[in-house]
């Protein structure tokens, strides 16, 4: 894995939401949810407040993308965009048959840059991610951004 300096840290306002975010469906879905990945232009160039999440959940049956603007139970300054795929399916994206192989475009764009806010267990993300990377051939396009950096137990306001 190649050392690699964050690009754009998250403002604080989009961080809490990502937080609360977090919290609540980590309380909606319980043990089915495996891990949350922010990504996108808040992560690598900055200058956005649009918050892009990958959400990956056991057996998810539900839309793909889910996308969100301001409301009273989530203010925020951009939009949100919540891109879902189950973990065979997230699973299978990270494990190109053939190296070299081009990855699907929403993978291309996490692998970007991202960080991951939530995975369980610990590493499960991680390890599909750098996987994902070493076999792509997609280390020419972007950073590779991966901040261990996880979120409190609770968010204070």
């Amino acid at each position: 894995m190649n050392a690699v300096e964050v690009v754009n840290e998250i403002p604080y306002f989009e961080y809490r939401v990502i937080n609360d975010l977090v919290h609540a469906h980590s309380k909606e879905l319980g043990d089915s949810l495996r891990a949350i990945i922010a990504f996108g232009d808040l992560k690598t160039r900055g200058g956005t407040f649009d918050i892009e999440l990958l959400e990956v959940v056991d057996d998810w049956q539900g839309p793909p993308q889910i996308q969100s603007a301001d409301s009273p139970e989530v203010p925020m300054r951009g939009k949100l965009f919540l891109n879902f795929l189950s973990t065979a399916e997230f699973e299978a994206i990270c494990t190109p048959p053939v190296p070299g192989r081009v990855p699907p475009e929403l993978l291309r764009r996490v692998l970007n840059g991202y960080e991951i806010v939530y995975e369980v267990p610990a590493g499960f993300a991680r390890k599909l991610l750098n996987r994902a990377q070493d076999q792509s051939g997609e280390q020419g396009h972007g950073q590779y951004i991966d901040d261990p950096r996880r979120l409190p137990a609770q968010t204070r306001r």
